[in-house]
């Protein structure tokens, strides 16, 4: 009898043992696949999509796998594999990019239906909770990650008539468009062969502490203007988000024309359905990149003589039935008349619109830029109208001091959402003004040795505020046709000014475009609760995690939990390496000694700021059982998970019995917390 109670005891606890293991094996392939998540490109957040989009980002409608991206160049270049490998090698460099920071929310993306529902009422924000900058401006999650379904309104809304056509009281929003993204002769021999537009922004780099740079793109890619689809799926974008069309510009130099191919293309293709109108780029090409005689490549003469060439070769966009047009007017857009001097500009002017007139198509409803001081009566020029460049026009900037990382750097930083939020960017002019906003402007990759210009603050937020006031001032003051908005730009990307989306932000700027239009944008802001971001202290990396996350707009503030009495915050950056703003709002939690603890403080602390939402910093292992925790506390409110790097523990954990024993630790907590929740009900 005693042996037999032996022999059923031994089997009782090798039955015990065996479902201990086998759920150690899972625990262990769950607690190291969230490691796996944030190494692996593509996942659900893994690009802004990570820093701003969250989730959603996942792979449809992108390129991110450079085995998918070589087979897609494959199919588009046919110079013997050359392109195709400078194609990939963007690819590789933007998954090493997206790798080294390392943000990657385990929990969003099972999230994002979830939030969905949440986002039609919030402005700024995107299906997911679209937005959150760094001052609660569009995160994107279910918006980012599908653009084509997620825009809030689907292309039946924004058309081909322009954004919200065929509304009476429409303002249509028309982007600035670069086309200087695919190779041509004249670059190849000024800045070397294969020059593009994206050779400047992937060369970017930080000229300071926190300067967001590079700024690498999204969905789109690293696109090749001479095709098709790029172009197709940039149509699809701005529809979808409500942009009115695009404004080309338009290098043309007495019969010379640069980088004209992608507008070309355009013309002679009818599936691209936006709206379109010209910007003819009247200043010299300058190695500089300022329109200026230093360093000169290709200079602007223009005389009478080209007053006919000029008009028949702008003939065949005006007779587009895509061209924009104002009262039945072909809309053309000149940067800057005064080069030309008022005369000749004049007589250009009148001989343009008598041209119209005689070929069919009306006269040209002519607006100029205000850039380089353009302050006169646009009627003594021959103009209809002037449109705001505001760089140009900037007054009461605050610039900030900044610590240069590269002393030969030549640059300064502004501090533009002090500019925005305090209302400087309203004026009132005596002329007829269209308004001209841009998304951010920071053109280090192209200037930042010889006078760059960061507008630090620039966030989808800030931007929102700046476009709501000139949509609303524009419905106030013009009618029909003319209530036109200007966006620069769409893809201006090494001058840091574009609504396409990027690694950082996702979506957030597009979203908050539709969100103005729609008129979401200022009335939901109140109503959104802030969003916030818990690190529970206790491993390695976990404060510098959650600090990465703040920076890069998860939540409006931070929560260290589990601060050992008598430590500053002075003493936690020091020891952990990182630098902090001093108007980050960061709070330090002293009571908590353990998870159970922790879980306790961040409920007091989010009911103190009435958050129902916010991403939990902790170390892979520690997610399940913190989870168990923070959900027995809070069960209504939306978690995100976010694994720290923990690079003492072996995810080889049988070959290590130092980590076999931790991990092995670790899942009997679990193990007694989720039976003290989940089968005693305590």
């Amino acid at each position: 009898m005693r042996h037999r109670v032996i022999i059923i005891a031994a089997f009782v606890g090798l039955m015990l043992f065996l479902v201990w293991f086998g759920g150690f094996l899972i625990f262990n392939r769950t607690v190291f696949g969230y490691v796996q998540m944030q190494a692996a490109p593509g996942n659900a957040a893994e690009s802004s999509g990570a820093e701003y989009a969250a989730a959603g980002d996942a792979a449809q409608n992108r390129r991110t796998d450079c085995g998918e991206a070589q087979a897609y160049v494959r199919a588009m270049f046919d110079d013997g594999g050359k392109r195709q490998g400078d194609f990939v090698a963007y690819c590789e460099y933007r998954q090493e990019a997206a790798d080294s920071r390392g943000v990657k929310p385990e929990a969003a993306a099972g999230k994002s239906e979830d939030r969905a529902g949440k986002s039609e009422d919030r402005a700024g924000k995107s299906e997911d909770r679209a937005g959150k900058s760094e001052d609660r401006a569009g995160k994107s999650e279910d918006r980012a990650g599908m653009p084509g379904n997620g825009a809030g309104k689907s292309e039946d809304g924004a058309g081909t008539s322009g954004a919200r056509a065929g509304k009476e009281n429409a303002v249509r929003v028309i982007a600035l468009y670069l086309p200087q993204y695919h190779q041509f002769e004249e670059n190849n021999r000024w800045h070397g062969r294969g020059f593009t537009e994206w050779t400047n922004v992937t060369a970017a780099r930080p000229m300071f502490a926190g300067h967001y740079q590079p700024k690498l793109p999204i969905d789109v890619g690293f696109y090749d203007l001479t095709h098709d689809d790029a172009m197709k799926r940039q149509v699809e974008l701005a529809q979808n988000y409500g942009i009115g069309g695009f404004a080309f510009y338009y290098y043309w130099f007495s019969g010379k024309k640069l980088m004209e191919k992608p507008v070309y293309n355009y013309l002679a293709n009818p599936a691209l359905n936006l709206p379109f109108c010209l910007h003819w780029a009247n200043e010299n090409w300058s190695k500089r990149w300022d329109g200026g005689n230093r360093e000169l490549l290709m200079e602007q003469t223009f005389s009478r003589e080209d007053f006919e060439p000029f008009a028949k070769d702008l003939l065949p966009f005006f007779q587009d039935s895509r061209y924009i047009r104002v009262n039945g007017r072909p809309l053309f857009i000149v940067y800057r008349p005064a080069p030309i001097g008022k005369e000749l500009f004049r007589a250009f002017a009148a001989y343009l619109k008598q041209f119209g007139r005689e070929h069919g198509v009306g006269e040209p409803y002519i607006v100029a830029t205000k850039a380089f001081g353009f302050y006169d009566n646009p009627a003594d020029w021959g103009l209809d109208a002037v449109m705001e460049f505001e760089l140009d026009n900037i007054y009461g900037l605050r610039q900030k001091n900044t610590a240069k990382i590269d002393e030969r750097a030549d640059f300064r930083v502004f501090d533009w959402a002090e500019y925005i939020n305090s209302g400087k960017m309203k004026k009132d002019y005596a002329f007829k003004t269209f308004r001209t906003v841009f998304p951010r402007w920071d053109n280090t990759p192209r200037k930042a040795y010889s006078g760059a210009l960061v507008f630090d603050g620039t966030t989808p937020e800030v931007y929102g505020r700046w476009l709501d006031y000139a949509v609303k001032d524009t419905k106030e003051k013009f009618a029909g046709d003319e209530r036109l908005v200007f966006v620069n730009a769409w893809n201006e990307w090494a001058e840091g000014a574009m609504l396409e989306p990027d690694r950082r932000y996702g979506y957030a700027y597009l979203d908050v475009t539709r969100a103005v239009l729609d008129g979401r944008f200022g009335a939901a802001a109140a109503e959104t609760p802030p969003v916030g971001i818990a690190v529970l202290t206790g491993g390695r990396n976990r404060i510098a995690k959650a600090v990465e996350l703040l920076n890069g707009g998860y939540g409006e503030r931070l929560l260290i939990s589990g601060v050992q009495p008598g430590i500053g915050l002075q003493v936690i950056t020091s020891r952990e390496d990182i630098r902090l703003e001093s108007s980050q709002p960061i709070d330090l939690g002293y009571r908590a000694t353990d998870t159970v603890g922790n879980a306790r403080e961040v409920r007091e602390w989010a009911g103190k700021y009435g958050m129902k939402e916010f991403y939990v910093v902790t170390s892979f292992y520690h997610i399940p059982r913190s989870r168990l925790e923070l959900e027995h506390e809070m069960p209504e409110a939306v978690m995100h998970f976010v694994a720290a790097d923990t690079p003492n523990v072996s995810p080889e954990w049988w070959k290590n019995w130092r980590s076999f024993r931790f991990m092995a630790a670790e899942y009997t907590k679990f193990l007694l917390v989720y039976a003290q929740y989940n089968l005693l009900g305590l």
